[in-house]
């Protein structure tokens, strides 16, 4: 982007894990968000999350690794690619209409969220970053597959928790199934468009 922004910090009183959050408008309708957190000790995740009702959202197509969900032990399978996936929430072995639409994604580049309020664009050059949206119900009695997921609908992350089976804890599944063992500083840069953006002049 050329066009000089309009510029706005957010105050990071109420988020003391973040060193910045910085909301910037351009003209051309474009919002940027940077950000920088510091985090030490295991985490399931980190990073930064919204908020938009599931019940208005349709359906997304994504740039990143696909079609299907990721944990951080279950990373490997996807490919990269621009997908499509509509809208299902269902719980675990009660729907054969796969893939399931919550989860984790990884090698995530920019998503296109369809919704009853029109098209919603989230996009980055930040590398290694997964995209979350929405959280699925555990089935009955889900012992080891318990499902984690981060506050809010719609995040962007850093690190994503593993997942056991039903017979063994994901930290007994080998290094990937421990949680993230964060140590500094992270961050990253987004960007939003509501609507769907045209070419720039």
């Amino acid at each position: 982007m050329s066009e000089k922004p309009a510029s706005v910090e957010i105050s990071i009183l109420d988020h003391p894990d973040f060193n910045l959050l910085q909301w910037s408008v351009y003209g051309t309708g474009w919002l940027k968000l940077d950000y920088q957190y510091s985090h030490r000790g295991p985490v399931d995740f980190m990073g930064v999350s919204f908020n938009y009702p599931e019940v208005r959202l349709n359906e997304m197509t994504w740039l990143g690794n696909g079609p299907y969900r990721v944990w951080k032990n279950r990373l490997k399978g996807g490919t990269l690619d621009v997908w499509n996936n509509s809208h299902n929430n269902f719980k675990p072995n009660t729907s054969w209409n796969y893939p399931e639409f919550p989860g984790y994604y990884s090698g995530f580049r920019w998503v296109t969220l369809k919704t009853e309020d029109g098209p919603i664009v989230i996009a980055t050059d930040t590398p290694d970053l997964y995209l979350r949206v929405y959280r699925q119900q555990d089935g009955d009695d889900p012992r080891h597959t318990a499902m984690k997921w981060p506050e809010g609908d719609i995040s962007v992350l850093h690190a994503i928790p593993a997942i056991g089976t039903k017979f063994t804890k994901a930290s007994d599944t080998g290094p990937q199934g421990r949680p993230f063992p964060a140590d500094g500083s992270y961050g990253g840069t987004l960007w939003f468009f509501f609507g769907m953006p045209g070419p720039e002049k």
